[in-house]
């Protein structure tokens, strides 16, 4: 194994070692997780249209969910399910 190069301020050789970030994971919002979303009381990092979003109600017979911006909350949208992701880190 090779040990790291420091170059002449005593830092790491980057272009050597390369830092990888970890991939965040997006999923697609079904009816059950909307649910556990909206019940729970900690915030998930769910977006519609990029934008970070809450969940306030889901109606499981239309798979639609009632939703606002975290910006902009008092702008309420009523969105299909299929349209929200869930980031996970």
């Amino acid at each position: 194994m090779k040990t790291p190069k420091s170059n002449a301020l005593g830092a790491l050789d980057k272009t050597r070692f390369p830092v990888y970030a970890k991939k965040k994971e997006v999923y697609n919002v079904n009816t059950q997780r909307a649910q556990e979303i909206a019940a729970s009381p900690v915030m998930a990092n769910v977006t519609y249209n990029n934008a970070s979003i809450y969940i306030q109600h889901v109606n499981e017979e239309t798979e639609t969910a009632r939703i606002y911006s975290l910006e902009h909350p008092e702008n309420e949208l009523e969105v299909s399910l299929s349209e929200l992701r869930e980031e996970l880190h």
